[in-house]
């Protein structure tokens, strides 16, 4: 039972490090090893007015420039991290001044189905958008799995990888 659970995660690790060089152009490591402090540094500050996203059950989700709205750029098919980040988010889920919108990154994986049971499994209540022409990756400069970005008053106030709850806390104040 250990050796299967093993090789699940195992190949799990290998599909991520796959998805990022052949879908983002980066190596497998860049998201393991880059900072939020290195990614905040070197994150393009794209237009972000009149931002808006078709979620999975075809509503339009237009980005409050009066609120702040965290990005989370995932899979959810095969990512671990991104089930645990996804539900670090749901802590500012009921944050009546926060919106959350988490964008699916593998349009050829991720699917209605997959994120709904993701959503099931992280307790994620927020929107959800697949990018399916890699818009938002290129828009956003994304380079890899876990990038959080949050955005006020139509600017890019923080983007990083995989942050943790107190970063995104000291953001949000």
């Amino acid at each position: 039972m250990k050796r299967a659970a093993l090789l699940v995660l195992l190949l799990a690790v290998i599909g991520i490090g796959y998805f990022a060089v052949t879908k983002l152009g980066g190596s497998a490591g860049a998201g393991v090893v880059k900072t939020s402090e290195q990614a905040s540094k070197t994150a393009e500050n794209p237009t972000v007015s009149n931002l808006s996203f078709t979620d999975i059950d075809e509503k339009v989700v237009k980005v409050d420039p009066n609120k702040k709205t965290i990005l989370h750029f995932m899979i959810s098919t095969g990512c671990p991290s991104c089930a645990v980040m996804a539900g670090n988010l749901t802590k500012f889920a009921d944050n009546p001044n926060i919106d959350l919108v988490s964008i699916a990154m593998d349009p050829v994986n991720d699917t209605k189905e997959t994120i709904q049971e993701f959503r099931e499994n992280t307790q994620a209540k927020w929107p959800f958008t697949i990018d399916k022409d890699q818009s938002l990756i290129q828009k956003f400069n994304v380079t890899s799995i876990d990038t959080v970005m949050i955005i006020y008053q139509n600017k890019l106030i923080f983007s990083g990888v995989y942050p943790s709850i107190s970063e995104l806390e000291n953001e949000l104040k």
